[in-house]
C-alpha cells in the first residue's frame, strides 16, 4: 500500500498520461530511494515507458575519437586536465569505421563521436564526412563535442551530422570551466541548425538535492529534445569530487523515473 496520498494522487494522474510538474517531479525526488513510493514511481515510470514506447527501445553507440587532457577541467570527469593521466591520442578513421560497423551489426541505430571541450574542428568535420561515406547508411552519425558555433554546426550537418549530445550539467560553472550560458547557447543553435538534440540529467552524484536536479532537467523537458536520460556520476580517482561517491542503482532508477514522467506527452524523450 502507497504510503502517501499525495504521491498516490501525483502517480495516477501520472499513468493516465498527465505529465508531472516541476514541484511534483521535487517531492517525487524527496522520496527516500528504498522507500515503497520510490519503488511505486519506478514501477509507474515503466509501464508509462514500456507504453509509451511499445515496449522497445533505441540502441545507440558511442566512440571517444579524440583523447587528451581537457582544458575544460570538469571537477567530474576522468579526461580534466587537472587530474587526468591519459596521454593524447587520435582514433585513425579505419578503426573508426571497424567499431562502427560493429555497432552497426548489434542494432545500434546511431553513433556518437566524442572529443574534448576543445578540438581540432576541420579535422572532425571531415573525419564525419568519411564516415558518412564509409559506414552503413542506416547508421546516425551524432556529434558529442564542445560549444561551437551556429556555422560550424552547419558545416557538422553539410558532413552527414544529424544530431547532437549537448547538456548544461548540474551545477554547471561550478564543478566546471563553462558557463550555463555557453551551454544554453550551444542548445539553441543545435535546435536552430535542424539538429537533433540529445539530453541528459547528468552527472548525478549523491550531494545533488531534488530542487538543483529538476531545474537541470526541465530545460529538456522546455525544448524539444529528442532523447531525455539520466546518468550518473563515476568517482573518478583523484578527482575534486571523488569524496561524494556514487548513487545507487536505485537513486539512479528514481531520477530516471520522473524524466520519464516528466516528459510524457513530448516527441522522442
Amino acid at each position: 500500500m502507497i504510503q502517501d496520498t499525495k504521491i498516490d494522487h501525483i502517480l495516477k494522474d501520472a499513468a493516465d498520461g498527465r505529465p508531472i510538474t516541476k514541484a511534483e517531479a521535487v517531492q517525487l525526488l524527496a522520496l527516500p530511494e528504498n522507500s515503497q513510493d520510490a519503488a511505486l514511481l519506478r514501477a509507474t515510470a515503466t509501464m508509462v515507458s514500456r507504453r509509451r514506447f511499445a515496449n522497445s527501445g533505441l540502441l545507440l553507440g558511442q566512440i571517444g575519437v579524440d583523447m587528451a587532457p581537457c582544458d575544460g577541467d570538469c571537477a567530474f570527469c576522468f579526461f580534466g586536465k587537472s587530474h587526468t593521466s591519459v596521454e593524447p591520442t587520435l582514433l585513425g578513421a579505419d578503426e573508426i569505421v571497424s567499431r562502427c560497423e560493429r555497432f552497426a551489426d548489434g542494432g545500434a541505430e546511431g553513433v556518437f563521436l566524442m572529443t574534448m571541450h576543445r578540438f581540432g574542428f576541420e579535422w572532425f568535420r571531415d573525419l564525419c564526412a568519411e564516415l558518412h561515406r564509409r559506414i552503413p547508411a542506416h547508421l546516425e552519425i551524432l556529434a558529442n563535442v564542445g560549444d561551437i558555433s551556429p556555422a560550424q554546426l552547419g558545416e557538422l550537418k553539410d558532413a552527414g551530422v544529424s544530431g547532437a549530445y549537448h547538456v548544461c550539467r548540474i551545477r554547471e560553472g561550478i564543478d566546471s570551466c563553462m558557463t550555463p550560458a555557453d551551454r544554453w547557447a550551444t542548445i539553441e543553435r543545435i535546435l536552430e541548425a535542424g539538429l537533433s538534440w540529445y539530453n541528459m540529467c547528468e552527472p548525478l552524484g549523491p550531494e545533488h538535492t531534488p530542487e538543483e536536479l529538476v531545474e537541470q532537467m526541465w530545460l529538456g523537458v522546455d525544448l524539444p529534445c529528442t532523447q531525455h536520460g539520466v546518468m550518473q556520476r563515476f568517482p573518478v580517482p583523484g578527482s575534486p569530487l571523488y569524496h561524494h561517491g556514487q548513487v545507487s542503482l536505485s537513486r539512479l532508477g528514481q531520477v530516471a523515473a520522473v524524466v520519464a514522467l516528466a516528459t510524457v506527452g513530448k516527441a522522442g524523450s
